[in-house]
């Protein structure tokens, strides 16, 4: 799994989709372990353009909580598991989200901790619902709601991102830069913030 883990990272950090991301770490897991398979879903939030991208390769849908309601973001067609096919292209999903928007990513033994998933569906669902009242620590709230304990049969993990209220713009500066003294750099601050 860190094989996997640190491809996914490098693959990410290379420029790559979450879906090409996911390809590469299929072919990855087939060149260093064909006996193994694993469930991965990859994503990237999208502050300025306010949007999620992510590719699924067997794993539990995100639950996705704004302003408008609640949702599984789930597809017809689901995603195979790495490790099982060497032609795998998982679909890149893209979905708007308003400001306040909280996601919630989880493994399976988060929704499936009493081994019937349509109840740990509607327990994930409000104990989500109980976390965006919790917006400094929604993963925390969402596992105190879900009363998620050390005896749960199977792994339990739960990853929170929120869509911030304002979007975040990253500067780009080209070339070198002399540092700007304190008075200064307050005053290009104030400027570019006009």
């Amino acid at each position: 799994m860190a094989t996997i883990r640190q491809t996914i990272r490098d693959a990410a950090l290379g420029g790559l989709d979450p879906a090409q991301t996911l390809v590469q770490a299929n072919r990855v897991l087939l060149e260093y372990d064909p006996d193994e398979t694993a469930t991965a879903i990859f994503a990237l939030l999208d502050t300025r353009r306010r949007s999620l991208s992510y590719a699924n390769a067997g794993h539990p849908p995100p639950l996705m909580l704004g302003p408008c309601g609640t949702l599984f973001l789930e597809y017809p067609g689901s995603d195979m598991p790495l490790g099982v096919e060497r032609a795998f292209f998982p679909a890149l999903h893209v979905v708007s989200a308003p400001a306040s928007t909280l996601f919630v990513f989880y493994t399976d033994g988060v929704s499936e901790s009493e081994r019937d998933s349509l109840l740990g569906a509607t327990k994930l669902r409000a104990a989500g619902t109980f976390a965006r009242d919790f917006p400094e620590l929604p993963a925390a709230a969402t596992i105190e709601a879900l009363t998620l304990t050390a005896s749960n049969f199977d792994d339990a993990a739960i990853l929170t991102a929120w869509m911030p209220l304002f979007p975040m713009v990253r500067r780009r500066q080209v070339g070198r830069v002399k540092a700007p003294t304190c008075a200064r750099s307050r005053r290009q601050f104030v400027k570019s913030s006009s």
